[in-house]
């Protein structure tokens, strides 16, 4: 499971080490993957007592793109927590563009990417229970692309542009 971004209250961190707390015995078989500067010492610490619990917690101090093959290698779901109305879901079409699905909180416009409601949480609880659906029924992994909307490519958007510019 992916975090990237900012691990700031405002961009869901607590409510992302709130749900990992409340997932039952899969934690073990899991391993977490942080790619952010993480500036509070309180974050910081929380994120390194899960492993504890976990398979295994691999902390990205910051990246840039050149980072991300290995920071998604091997990565099988992305969480975008925002707890505010983020206009540029922009971790989470990163994630998308590289094959990853993500849950999203409700906030923001990152659930605007899917309308499957396996992949929207409200509550820690919810995301919890979203993220233990997805680890006992691997086939929503390969769900999530049916109903998630399709990222437009650069030759796409040109063409559509060029449509546009040409009436």
């Amino acid at each position: 499971i992916l975090f990237m971004g900012y691990a700031t209250e405002e961009k869901g961190i607590f409510v992302y080490l709130d749900s990992l707390r409340q997932l039952g015995p899969y934690r073990n078989n899991i391993i977490l993957k942080f790619a952010s500067v993480i500036k509070k010492k309180r974050i910081k610490q929380q994120i390194l007592k899960l492993r504890d619990t976990f398979k295994d917690v691999i902390i990205y101090d910051g990246y840039t793109h050149q980072d991300f093959p290995t920071i998604m290698e091997g990565v099988n779901l992305g969480i975008v927590p925002p707890l505010w109305e983020d206009n540029l879901p922009q971790v989470a079409i990163e994630m998308i563009a590289n094959g990853i699905p993500v849950i999203t909180s409700m906030h923001g416009g990152a659930k605007e990417l899917n309308s499957d409601p396996n992949y929207r949480f409200n509550d820690a609880e919810d995301l919890s229970r979203k993220i233990t659906n997805i680890y006992t029924d691997r086939d929503l992994l390969s769900r999530y692309w049916k109903s998630s909307a399709r990222l437009t490519t650069m030759d796409e958007h040109v063409k559509a542009l060029l449509n546009i510019y040409n009436q």
